[in-house]
C-alpha cells in the first residue's frame, strides 16, 4: 500500500484533489463512499418466466417441455435442443420417450457386413458377403438362400422384371434369381465373366458337342434353365433343309416345328436357349441330348471356380449320388462329356474347393444336402458370359448396370438378362478412371454416384457431372447409399452428408450433416453410411470413430431454425454398440412397417407405427428398456458469473417404483457426474441437490430411464432446473471534490490550480479512453474508470470566504486478477517420447 498524499486528500491520475469537509474541518461523511453494485446477467426463457416470479438475482430457472429441436448442442443456445441421447426418442413436441427397440437377429454364416436389401414378389432379401438370405415375413426368421462361393461378396441387388439381380463386382459373375412358387423351386442362374473363367476350344464358337446320329458331329450349345422332367431331346432338320423341329420326349411329339436354323441364341423352352451355328442342313439329319431335371434348392449350394484350361469344349454335369446314407458322407459324381462318362464316389466337402479337371473347381456351401426323391437329381450347368456388374438401378422399364469402372448398360423389361445380345450399348460416365459407387433413379433420370461426385444421365444417355464443387475430394466411399427424399438427393460424402437439387439457376449443393454443430467430444458423430426415408423422417446410420453406430432420424428444419441448425433437424434414436451398420431398408411386408438395418454381419429392425409417426399412437410400438439423454451445458445465459443450483423437477406420466428416471449433473463441463436422485412419483417429482447447493458456471443434466416392459413407455412432459446467480459485486466509488480558487491543502499551503482548471481536469478524465490510477485517503491504490457526468452543487460558505463548488465524481474499479501462466518444460530433448508421460502436446 502506498502512503497517503501529504498535501491532498486523494490523488487521481497524478493530480491531487481536496475532498468536502464539515464544519469541524474534517472530511464530511459523503466525501468518500463505496457502494456495492450487483450486475445480474442471468436470463430466463419466456416459458420459464411464466412460472418464476423471482428476479434472476434471487432465483432463475430453465424449463425443457421437450427436446424436439434436435441434438448436437454442447452449450444451451436454442431452447429445446440437447447434446445427444442413447435410446431416447426426443422427436415430438411436448414429450420425451424411450427410444425405439432395435431387435437384433443373428445371421450365423455371413462372411461380410450386411450391405444391401431388395424386395421381390412380397419377399425380403439381403446379402452379407458370399451369401444371400431371406427374411420370413411371418415370423422374421432368417434363412440362407444362396451361397455365391468362397471369396465372393455381393455388391448390390435389384428387383427387375420379376427377377432378382445380384452383382459380385466387375471380375465375378452376376446371378439372377427367378422365384418359384415355393423356396425349393427358386431357380438361380449364373454367367461367369471371361476374366475369371474362360473356355478355350480352338476357335469354336459353341461350347457343347452333340452326337450326330447320321454322320459327323455338330457344335451346338444350350444354356439357361430346364424346368421339365428328365427327357431325351432331339433336333431334326425338316424338309427343305432350312428349318428344324425339336422334341423333348424322344421323338414322340414335336412341339417346336418350322424353326429357322440360327447362328445366335433362340428360346426353345421356358428359360432354355439353343444355338446351332454350323448345323449341316441335310433333310432328316438329327441330333440328341439328354436333359436332366434340376433341383434348384440344392443347386444353390454349389459354386464354380478355378481357371478352365482345356483346349476342347466341355459340358459338365454334377449329380448327387448319396444323401444321408452310410457311411454318413454325401457323395457326388461328375462328368465333363455331358454324361457319357462319369467320375464317381467323390465326397462332398464344404470346407474347400474340389478340383475336377482342367483347373476347374467346385465347392459346396453345405455338407448336408437336400433330400431327394427316387430318380431326382441335382444338376448345375454353367457357361461363359463376359459381363461383371457392380451396381444396379431401375429407371421406368430399363434395368441399368454398371458393367465397367465408369460404364453403364441397359436391359429392357421382358428381355433375358442372361443373353449378352439383350444388353444395350455401353455409355461412359465421366472420368473413365473414377469408379461408379452408386446408382439410383428419380423420375426419368438416372443418378450415378462416383468417387468424385454425382452425375445425372438423361434421355440422351450422356452423363453430366452436377456437383463440380466435390470433384477434388475423390474418395472410394463418396456417394455410396445416396438416397432421394422429399425432392432432394442426400449424398454421403467424406465431407459430410450433402444435398443436391436441380434449380432454375443450375445445380445446388447444400449440407445436411447430422453432427455439423456438435463438439468433438460428442460421440454421436462420424461417417454417414446408409439412408432410408419415409413420408416424415429421413433415417441415417452414422458410424463413429470408436466403433459404434448411431441410428438417427431427421426432419426438414423450419425457416426459423435454419440459421442455427442448417437444413435438417436430427435426432439420435438408438446406439448400436460395437457394430458397423452399413445398410437400411424400410419395408411394409409386415403387420407394422419395419426399418431393417445391417448390424455388422447380423441384422436388426425397428417396428414403426402405422398411420402416424408418433409411436404412442400404435400399441404395437416397442421401446428400449433403458436409455439416457444428455442436456447441453446451461449457464442461465450468463457465462461469466457463477451460479448455485438447488433442484431439478421431473414431470412425467407412468412413473412407478419399477419405472423411473434417474437424474445426474455435471459442473463446468468436466469432472464426474454427481447423483441428484430418482424420480418415480407422477405427475411431478422434485429432486433436491445438496442443501447448500452446487456451485459452478455451467451445469449439465443427464436423465437415465428404466422401464420393465418394452410395450409400456414413460412419457417425460417437462424438466425444470432451479438455480440462482452469484454475480461478483462491483464497487462504485463516489468522491465529493472541492472546486475553487486557492483551496487550502493538508500541508497548510494552497492549491496552485484554480476552480476552472480542476473542473476541466475531471471532465476530461470522464471522457478518457483509458483507466487511471487512484490513491485514496488511506493511501490504497486503485485502477479506476472515471464515469462521465459530474454532479455540481454550491458549497456552504461563511462570511467572506471565496465561492466554492462541490463536484461529485463517480469511479468504477477497473482491475483484472490474471491467471498465472503455467511454467515448466514441455519435453526433454533426447529423453521424452511422443505419447509418453513426460511430454505435453
Amino acid at each position: 500500500m502506498a502512503r497517503p498524499n501529504p498535501t491532498y486528500d486523494i490523488e487521481l491520475d497524478g493530480q491531487g484533489y481536496m475532498l468536502e469537509r464539515g464544519k469541524s474541518g474534517r472530511l464530511s461523511k459523503r466525501a468518500w463512499s463505496v457502494t456495492p453494485r450487483y450486475a445480474s446477467l442471468a436470463q430466463q426463457s419466456p416459458l420459464a418466466g411464466r412460472y418464476n416470479p423471482q428476479h434472476p438475482l434471487v432465483e432463475a430457472m430453465e424449463v425443457w417441455p421437450d427436446l424436439a429441436g434436435g441434438y448436437g448442442d454442447d452449450d444451451q443456445q436454442l431452447p429445446g435442443r440437447y447434446r445427444y441421447s442413447e435410446n431416447v426418442d426426443c422427436r415430438f413436441r411436448g414429450q420425451i420417450l424411450p427410444g425405439p427397440k432395435v431387435t437384433p437377429v443373428t445371421v450365423a454364416t455371413a462372411t461380410a457386413n450386411v450391405n444391401c436389401w431388395a424386395e421381390l414378389n412380397g419377399r425380403l432379401f439381403f446379402a452379407g458377403g458370399r451369401y444371400v438370405y431371406e427374411v420370413d415375413t411371418t415370423d422374421g426368421s432368417v434363412a440362407q438362400r444362396k451361397d455365391l462361393g468362397s471369396g465372393n461378396a455381393v455388391v448390390d441387388m435389384a428387383a427387375f422384371g420379376g427377377q432378382l439381380y445380384v452383382s459380385l463386382g466387375l471380375a465375378d459373375p452376376f446371378w439372377v434369381l427367378t422365384p418359384g412358387a415355393t423356396y425349393a423351386t427358386d431357380a438361380w442362374a449364373c454367367y461367369l465373366p471371361t476374366a475369371s473363367y474362360a473356355f478355350d476350344h480352338d476357335g469354336a464358337t459353341t461350347l457343347t458337342t452333340w452326337a450326330d446320329n447320321d454322320s459327323g458331329t455338330v457344335n451346338a450349345s444350350l444354356y439357361g434353365t430346364w424346368r421339365g422332367a428328365e427327357c431325351a431331346m432331339w433336333i431334326e432338320v425338316e424338309s427343305g433343309g432350312t428349318t428344324i423341329k425339336i422334341s423333348f420326349d424322344d421323338k414322340a411329339t414335336w412341339p417346336i416345328t418350322g424353326m429357322t436354323i440360327l447362328t445366335d441364341w433362340a428360346l426353345i423352352a421356358d428359360e432354355l436357349y439353343l444355338k446351332l451355328p454350323n448345323a449341316t442342313e441335310t433333310v432328316g439329319r438329327d441330333w440328341s441330348l439328354n436333359l436332366h431335371l434340376q433341383d434348384y434348392a440344392a443347386r444353390e449350394a454349389l459354386t464354380v471356380g478355378g481357371g478352365f484350361s482345356a483346349r476342347t469344349a466341355k459340358v459338365y454335369r454334377i449329380e448327387i449320388t448319396q444323401v444321408d446314407a452310410a457311411p454318413a458322407v454325401e457323395q457326388f459324381r461328375w462328368s465333363d462329356d455331358d454324361g457319357a462318362t462319369w467320375t464317381t464316389g467323390v465326397a462332398v466337402d464344404a470346407d474347400a474347393p474340389i478340383t475336377l479337371n482342367h483347373g476347374l473347381t467346385v465347392q459346396f456351401g453345405s455338407e448336408t444336402l437336400h433330400e431327394m426323391g427316387p430318380g431326382y437329381k441335382d444338376t448345375w450347368t454353367f457357361t461363359a458370359y463376359p459381363m461383371g456388374v457392380t451396381y444396379w438401378a431401375v429407371v421406368r422399364n430399363l434395368l441399368w448396370a454398371a458393367t465397367d469402372t465408369a460404364v453403364i448398360q441397359g436391359l429392357a423389361e421382358g428381355a433375358n438378362g442372361l443373353i449378352p445380345a439383350n444388353w444395350g450399348a455401353s455409355y461412359s460416365i465421366g472420368d473413365s478412371q473414377l469408379a461408379i459407387t452408386a446408382m439410383a433413379a428419380q423420375g426419368d433420370f438416372l443418378f450415378i454416384g462416383k468417387t468424385n461426385g454425382v452425375h445425372v444421365v438423361d434421355s440422351s444417355y450422356q452423363g453430366v457431372a452436377v456437383t463440380p464443387e466435390l470433384q477434388s475430394a475423390v474418395h472410394a466411399d463418396n456417394c455410396k447409399n445416396m438416397a432421394q427424399w422429399h425432392g432432394l438427393w442426400y449424398v454421403p460424402h467424406i465431407r459430410g452428408l450433402l444435398t443436391y437439387a436441380a434449380s432454375e439457376y443450375g445445380h445446388q449443393i447444400g449440407s445436411a450433416t447430422p453432427h455439423a454443430v456438435a463438439g468433438k467430444d460428442n460421440p454421436a458423430r462420424g461417417q454417414v453410411l446408409a439412408l432410408a426415408g419415409d413420408d416424415q423422417w429421413l433415417y441415417a446410420l452414422v458410424y463413429s470413430s470408436d466403433g459404434h453406430s448411431w441410428l438417427l432420424a431427421g426432419r426438414e428444419a423450419a425457416e426459423s431454425e435454419r440459421p442455427y441448425v442448417g437444413a435438417m433437424v436430427w435426432h439420435t434414436l438408438a446406439k448400436i454398440a460395437s457394430a458397423k451398420c452399413q445398410s437400411l431398408h424400410l419395408t411394409g411386408l409386415f403387420t407394422n412397417p419395419r426399418l431393417y438395418m445391417g448390424q455388422g454381419t447380423n441384422i436388426g429392425y425397428v417396428v414403426l407405427p402405422r398411420q402416424a409417426a408418433n409411436p404412442l399412437q400404435d400399441s404395437n410400438s416397442r421401446y428400449a428398456l433403458t436409455g439416457s439423454v444428455y442436456l447441453p451445458a446451461h449457464d442461465l445465459y450468463a457465462p461469466a458469473t457463477p451460479k448455485i443450483w438447488r433442484a431439478v423437477a421431473i414431470e412425467a406420466d407412468e412413473l412407478t417404483l419399477a419405472r423411473y428416471v434417474e437424474v445426474y449433473y455435471r459442473l463446468n463441463k468436466s469432472g464426474h457426474w454427481g447423483y441428484v436422485g430418482r424420480a418415480n412419483v407422477a405427475p411431478r417429482h422434485l429432486l433436491a441437490l445438496p442443501a447448500h447447493g452446487v456451485a459452478g458456471y455451467t451445469i449439465e443434466l443427464r436423465l437415465d430411464y428404466v422401464i420393465p416392459l418394452d410395450s409400456t413407455p414413460i412419457k417425460i412432459r417437462r424438466v425444470t432446473l432451479y438455480g440462482a446467480e452469484r454475480p461478483e459485486a462491483l464497487d462504485q466509488l463516489a468522491v465529493v471534490i472541492r472546486c475553487g480558487d486557492r483551496l487550502p491543502t493538508r500541508s497548510g499551503g494552497t492549491c496552485p490550480r484554480n476552480a476552472e482548471q480542476i473542473r476541466a481536469e475531471l471532465k476530461a478524465l470522464g471522457q478518457a479512453t483509458r483507466s487511471v490510477q487512484l490513491v485514496d485517503t488511506v493511501g490504497q491504490e486503485w485502477q479506476v474508470l472515471v464515469q462521465a457526468g459530474i454532479k455540481e452543487e454550491e458549497a456552504e460558505q461563511e462570511g467572506g470566504q471565496p465561492r466554492e463548488v462541490l463536484l461529485t465524481v463517480y469511479l468504477t474499479p477497473f482491475e483484472t486478477e490474471a491467471t498465472p501462466t503455467a511454467t515448466g518444460t514441455p519435453f526433454v530433448v533426447g529423453t521424452s517420447l511422443v505419447g509418453g508421460p513426460h511430454i505435453l502436446m
